[in-house]
């Protein structure tokens, strides 16, 4: 690991935290992955407001407390990974390559802990956020189908908790939008 100091600090400990994880995924030893997120809390520390890495930093650390939520069950940890997504978002402005996939990120979590607290609030927000990755994501597009579906999935959710003819409409809507997705990209497919 590179010293204190050094300019590349911070995109060392990044690459080690990263290896921790796979270790992590590969062996399941806890103590793995609390190590890849003390050591992606010190490079984003070392990646202030205006770093150009800043926005991959914390969807880094977010993406670990995720996971380390998923298996513990901390609800400060899923807090802190929806804190820290929203803050990689707002770094990543209509355009950046990676807005799509940090919209979709910050859904996903928005929408696990809606289903720990059934908080209206996450819930909407989840479907706002799917709705703008969704947009992002042309037809052609790798992660269109993902978008889709996860239309459909919090739409299902929200419906299950409310049950109002909007919601029911908005599933309808997207479930049918995905369907016909899947349609186009076999068809295309076949005509190869």
């Amino acid at each position: 690991m590179l010293p204190v100091g050094h300019p590349d600090r911070s995109m060392s400990l990044n690459n080690l935290a990263g290896q921790f994880s796979t270790r992590f995924a590969h062996r399941g030893n806890d103590e793995d992955l609390d190590q890849a997120i003390t050591l992606d809390r010190e490079a984003l520390a070392l990646r202030p407001v205006g770093h150009p890495d800043r926005s991959s930093s914390l969807s880094s650390l977010a993406n670990r407390l995720s996971t380390r939520f998923d298996q513990r069950g901390n609800d400060e940890d899923l807090d802190q990974a929806i804190a820290f997504h929203g803050e990689a978002l707002a770094l990543r402005p209509v355009g950046h390559t990676d807005r799509s996939s940090s919209s979709n990120s910050l859904g996903n979590y928005l929408s696990t802990r809606f289903d720990h607290r059934g908080s209206d609030k996450d819930s909407d927000e989840a479907i706002a956020l799917h709705m703008e990755a969704l947009d992002l994501r042309p037809l052609g597009h790798a992660y269109r189908s993902n978008s889709l579906n996860n239309l459909a999935k919090q739409f299902s959710t929200r419906f299950a908790h409310r049950g109002n003819a909007e919601t029911w409409i908005g599933l309808l809507h997207f479930t049918r939008k995905r369907w016909l997705y899947a349609l186009s990209v076999t068809q295309i497919g076949s005509r190869h």
